[in-house]
């Protein structure tokens, strides 16, 4: 269990920006989150989804078709992954070209 760290996040269907300044939703749901390959999975650990990156925001996508913003106390936790750092610089380099 030490490639994954337990994330709380909740549901947007009209947006999808991962990380989150001003939490003001209650409703939020458990996830656990693949430090090393960015697969969420719910807390039977059923995969539910899959962390990415192509512009500064990266986002979670969710198989239901939705994204999931992270609860503001997650943001380091998740930057500081090494999945989040390696899509990150992916994205840094791919501005160079």
């Amino acid at each position: 269990m030490e490639n994954y760290i337990n994330i709380e996040a909740f549901k947007l269907f009209d947006e999808w920006e991962l990380y989150n300044y001003t939490h003001t939703i209650e409703n939020h749901s458990n996830y656990k989150f693949n430090i090393n390959t960015g697969e969420l999975f719910n807390t039977n650990f059923i995969k539910v989804g899959k962390f990415g990156q192509e512009t500064i925001n990266p986002y979670i996508y969710m198989d239901d078709c939705s994204y999931i913003r992270l609860l503001s106390k997650y943001n380091k936790l998740v930057k500081d992954t090494p999945i989040a750092k390696s899509y990150y610089q992916h994205y840094i380099d791919s501005k160079d070209l």
